[in-house]
């Protein structure tokens, strides 16, 4: 999967790679964004907000972090729950 999902002194950080579909290379396009490439997204949280009160899961391939208003704690990783497959 390749993302990865971590908080520290407030400061929740998403970082990832986005990927083509290898179907979608035989179509022709009059115009398309870049899909593909490394990625990086972080957001300050509210105070209180720790590991423990964070739960991230992919369902069909999109992303969703879920925040509870809690302790902090010290720097962790997040674990990510994949669902549906993708």
């Amino acid at each position: 999967m390749g993302a990865d999902i971590s908080v520290a002194n407030s400061m929740l950080t998403i970082a990832g790679a986005r990927q083509c579909m290898p179907n979608e290379e035989a179509i022709t396009y009059y115009t398309q964004e870049r899909l593909h490439g490394p990625l990086r997204r972080g957001m300050v949280l509210p105070e209180g907000i720790g590991k423990s009160n964070i739960t991230a899961c992919f369902d069909n391939g999109l992303p969703e972090i879920a925040l509870k208003v809690g302790a902090a704690g010290t720097p962790q990783h997040i674990d990510i729950e994949i669902r549906n497959g993708k």
